[in-house]
């Protein structure tokens, strides 16, 4: 005879207060007590995992089907096999039947039983999808159809996933936005979508790429893809006039005409330019593919695939070309072309450019020029193209008056991305901002001497290539924490109240922590090596040390620390979970420690619009508006460290501590859209860390970003920062480095 089961011993063999108590809970208006959980031998929940027991999993799933429960129908064994899995993954799974029982009871006391196996082979993006699937074969044939779905889960991985020669962009998108920004030119993101193409800031791939017979091989075709995308905007695609198919009667034709005839232009130029690139095009489109075409085409075809070729040659061939009909060959990293999403960034990147450009020519000019004779006055800007064998527009340097003249990185990058957009480097475009070209002075004014009078706080920023501070730079204002309800805060406590308990006892251990005190008067040992010293002083005649005792000594804890949180939108989804827990569990044992501590949230876009927010001050005291502010911490914009760093670096200064720390919590590198990304961001940081040192402050960065290795050493040092591999622990890893850090 099977055991009664949960409901039952709760029902007949607990007193009446349990039954009213489980009434409660399934009303909603009453939380399990740690005790109850606590009792009886089922209980399995391992620290290791911070999940949740067997009997409050069991608990909980009898009240998503308490309408059909039974002595016959459990789910005892269900519970048993959650337990091995985390919290989060626990959550997910129950919330999963939850949605699952608005369609149908059964349909979730069959998910309860079968739908595990699935929680350890699907990941987290693609369970809603895997939901979904679910739900559309029981629409379809009713719980049965769901049920075989559930039990072939690996069929479903095959026909989504590829299976094991896939490429899933999720997996590799990072090392194809360092293959893009290895090629040059302006930085591009990399998104996912259906089709592969490109607005001129972002490159689309597919979420997954399984065409080859190895997974070499698709990667292979990704990166090839990409790099043709990348070309595009490289060398000249959306240089094409807007309008540059409005007069042909065929328009989707004459589209598609261009299209390959870039296509093959571009093959020819990344052939030229980067060989092992070029081999893999060669391979998805060889050359004979292109034989047996109309004459018109076969001439087109050589004289495009000429390394030297521009878009106007495409352009020009196309008149020719149009009238033809062909058949054309289906290339797999051709992609689409749209044009009309490249227009529309376009204009308004061009006129960003323009106004950058014209400022950072002022700047240069006053270097170059300090006292600004009448002669120098009159001296102009130019640019003399370099060319060689190819045509290439990047080929320039740039000259003041006679002279070259070597511009900042930021301005190279500025004046190429012109040319991506242009070809050339307009002369209206060399005139500095104060020549009365553009943009007015006034406007000019505004954009390098930020409104000091609404920011808050203003500060400078360093400018590696120039190897001098930009001043009144960045905009600092502090913002807000928008945070209604302290509940995520309250969930966080209550699910890891075990683990937290564990952490106050340590933490209150290290409060009561005696050191062994050297070179004392009086003492409980003989200090040897100060005894040895003495002795020599006293043979040589010297006066004799009379501190020649140790003793235990408990420790003055007298710390200062502020924590520096990234909201960047980077952060967005469980990431930004996993920070606010680690900040409650953090919160909840520094309160048993007695240090001072301030947490402090920051984003932001560009040097203009700088955020801080400002979640609990050094000497606020912890409690329901602190929470709050945690539960809403939410993703917003972008990274820039720097400013962060100094304005917090300010505030440490004028606080009377004898240990002074500030810790960073980040996801990954300095980054803004402004230009601050790359060495810049990265130095300036560095600059903004060797500042706080001076000042006494020690500054320590805990990251998740598994590449942080690459550049963590160069702005913190060998020994200040940590890299949080499992990103699953960051919550307990946060307090137990924040305990090592401050012995």
């Amino acid at each position: 005879m099977p055991p009664p089961s949960f409901l039952t011993l709760l029902g007949h063999k607990l007193a009446a207060p349990w039954v009213q108590l489980y009434r409660n809970l399934r009303q909603g208006s009453a939380r399990l007590p740690e005790e109850l959980i606590e009792q009886g031998p089922r209980i399995r929940a391992s620290a290791q995992y911070g999940g949740m027991g067997e009997r409050e999993l069991e608990l909980r799933m009898e009240q998503v089907i308490e309408r059909i429960l039974s002595n016959r129908r459990r789910v005892h064994e269900p519970a048993k096999q959650l337990v091995a899995f985390n919290h989060f993954e626990q959550r997910r799974f129950l919330e999963s039947g939850q949605a699952l029982a608005e369609r149908d009871v059964e349909l979730a006391y069959q998910f309860f039983h079968f739908g595990i196996p699935s929680l350890r082979m699907i990941d987290e993006e693609q369970w809603d999808g895997w939901l979904a699937h679910l739900g559309t074969c029981y629409d379809r044939v009713g719980v049965t159809g769901a049920v075989e779905a559930m039990q072939q889960v690996e069929s479903y991985l095959q026909k989504v996933l590829g299976g094991a020669r896939s490429v899933r962009l999720n997996d590799v998108d990072r090392l194809i936005e360092s293959l893009l920004v290895g090629f040059g030119g302006r930085t591009l993101n990399v998104e996912s979508a259906a089709e592969p193409y490109t607005d001129t800031e972002t490159v689309y791939l597919p979420d997954l790429l399984d065409t080859c017979d190895t997974r070499e091989e698709n990667f292979d075709l990704l990166k090839a893809t990409a790099a043709h995308l990348w070309a595009q905007t490289r060398y000249g695609t959306y240089r094409a006039p807007a309008d540059a198919f409005s007069g042909y009667s065929d328009r989707a034709r004459a589209r598609r005409y261009f299209h390959a005839l870039e296509m093959l232009r571009l093959d020819a130029r990344l052939r030229h330019d980067m060989p092992g690139i070029g081999r893999i095009l060669k391979r998805h489109n060889p050359p004979d593919a292109w034989q047996g075409l109309p004459d018109e085409w076969t001439a087109a075809v050589e004289e495009i695939s000429d390394p030297q070729a521009t878009v106007e040659d495409s352009l020009r061939l196309l008149e020719t070309l149009y009238p033809t009909t062909a058949t054309l060959p289906e290339v797999s990293y051709q992609g689409v072309l749209r044009p009309e999403l490249a227009a529309d960034i376009l204009v308004k990147r061009v006129d960003e450019e323009r106004h950058q450009l014209a400022n950072a020519l002022l700047s240069m000019k006053k270097e170059l020029s300090p006292f600004q004779s009448e002669k120098e006055q009159s001296e102009r800007f130019t640019v003399r193209r370099e060319t060689d064998q190819v045509a290439d527009e990047f080929a320039f340097s740039l000259e003041f008056g006679d002279e070259a003249v070597t511009p900042p990185e930021d301005v190279q990058q500025l004046l190429e991305s012109i040319i991506q957009d242009l070809g050339e480097i307009p002369d209206e475009y060399l005139e500095p901002a104060d020549m009365g070209a553009y943009p007015p002075a006034s406007e000019e004014q505004e954009d390098t001497q930020p409104e000091t009078g609404d920011a808050d706080y203003v500060y400078p920023e360093w400018d590696h290539s120039r190897q001098k501070y930009r001043p009144d730079w960045c905009q600092l204002y502090e913002r807000p924490i928008t945070g209604s309800s302290e509940q995520f805060a309250l969930d966080t406590l209550d699910r890891y109240r075990r683990l937290l308990a564990g952490l106050r006892r340590t933490f209150e251990a290290l409060r009561d922590e005696e050191k062994r005190v050297r070179r004392e008067l009086h003492g409980d040992e003989v200090d040897l090596d100060s005894f040895i010293n003495a002795y020599s002083d006293y043979v040589g005649g010297s006066e004799l040390d009379e501190r020649l005792f140790t003793r235990m000594k408990k420790l003055d804890r007298d710390i200062a620390v502020m924590f520096l949180v990234d909201m960047s939108s980077s952060t967005s989804g469980w990431i930004n979970d996993l920070m606010r827990e680690a900040l409650v569990l953090l919160c909840g044992a520094l309160e048993a420690l007695g240090d001072r501590y301030a947490i402090y949230g920051f984003s932001g876009r560009t040097h203009r619009n700088c955020e801080l927010y400002p979640i609990k001050g050094l000497d606020e005291p912890y409690g329901g508006d602190v929470r709050c502010r945690i539960s809403g911490i939410t993703p917003r914009n972008y990274t820039r460290m720097g400013v962060m760093i100094r304005h917090l670096t300010q505030l440490l200064k004028d606080t009377e501590a004898r240990t002074r720390l500030l810790i960073t919590l980040s996801d990954g590198k300095p980054d803004d859209q402004d230009g601050y990304r790359g060495t810049y961001g990265i130095e300036d940081t560095r600059q903004a860390l060797n500042e706080a040192r001076h000042l006494g402050i020690h500054p320590y960065c805990i990251t998740i970003d598994k590449e942080g290795m690459e550049y963590l050493p160069h702005m913190y040092g060998a020994s200040n920062f940590a890299v949080v591999s499992q990103i699953e622990k960051l919550p307990t890893k946060v307090s137990d480095i924040y305990r090592r850090i401050t012995l």
